[in-house]
């Protein structure tokens, strides 16, 4: 029973100490590869690696989520991760329902410490049961006002720094926003020039059609009258052909007829040479 309220003790404790842990931006505990928590330069602030991608590489961001200031470079905390790990040990601890080292070492110390001293005798059984768990708490368990004044003082600053990032993610949403209107609004305008070109576009093209129509229709016409001079041409060069051949038989004839009037009659023939000289 007795190390069941330690137990729950050493727990609250480490409940307390988890918002230091967790990323400021997704609040999930900076531990694995994927959430390693990573230390940015100049400012020293830390973010989870996944947060920081998103941030520095997807948004395009090169400024610190929670100061605003430039980002030279970055690097895994080491000792923040070796912090986390010790608490994702000692839930792990808790979880299996052991009873966590220096807890052991607390309680055997005040064993130690009382068994010289004879336990006070309280009045009722209540406050008997109430005196004996503060006696079996460590020293740095024990709730004071102090406690919880750092307890708070810590959650302050941790709600600080996340309304600080939850406020620069706004302001840098909005800003983007704006950017992102005045793209709209100068697509808008470039989106209304291309219609209109693209308006005189198709009455060009409507036009440079009827054209085209015209001109088809005017080769046609020239095809046809091509092709009729080439059937004409075809048909006089046949002709042509039937007709120099006949001519080359007459020729042959005509030159025999001569030769028969030279033999009866040489002079006869020389006139009739010169009456056809061509």
């Amino acid at each position: 029973m007795q190390d069941g309220a330690v137990g729950a003790q050493v727990e609250a404790l480490l409940e307390r100490h988890i918002g230091t842990n967790t990323c400021p931006i997704c609040y999930e505990l900076m531990a694995g590869k994927e959430r390693q928590p990573t230390l940015l330069f100049p400012c020293g602030h830390t973010f989870c690696a996944s947060c920081l991608r998103q941030h520095l590489e997807k948004l395009q961001r090169k400024t610190c989520p929670f100061c605003r200031e430039t980002v030279s470079s970055q690097a895994p905390n080491v000792s923040l991760q070796q912090i986390i790990d010790g608490f994702v040990e000692r839930q792990q601890v808790l979880a299996r329902g052991e009873v966590l080292p220096e807890l052991i070492q607390g309680q055997e110390a005040v064993a130690q410490q009382h068994q010289h001293q004879p336990p006070p005798q309280p009045p009722n059984q209540h406050a008997h049961a109430h005196a004996t768990q503060r006696l079996l708490l460590p020293p740095g368990l024990l709730p004071s006002e102090e406690e919880a004044a750092q307890r708070y003082a810590e959650q302050y600053r941790v709600f600080s720094m996340r309304s600080r990032v939850m406020a620069n993610q706004l302001h840098d949403s909005r800003a983007e926003a704006a950017a992102l209107r005045k793209q709209r609004q100068t697509a808008e305008t470039v989106l209304a020039h291309l219609h209109r070109e693209e308006a005189d576009a198709a009455a060009r093209l409507e036009a440079a059609r009827l054209e085209l129509e015209v001109i088809r229709t005017q080769l046609a016409e020239q095809a046809d009258k091509c092709a009729q001079v080439d059937m004409q041409q075809a048909e006089l060069e046949q002709m042509a052909t039937l007709v120099e051949q006949t001519q080359s038989s007459i020729e042959l004839e005509r030159q025999k007829a001569l030769l028969l009037v030279h033999n009866f009659a040489p002079v006869l023939a020389e006139e009739l040479r010169r009456e056809f000289a061509e």
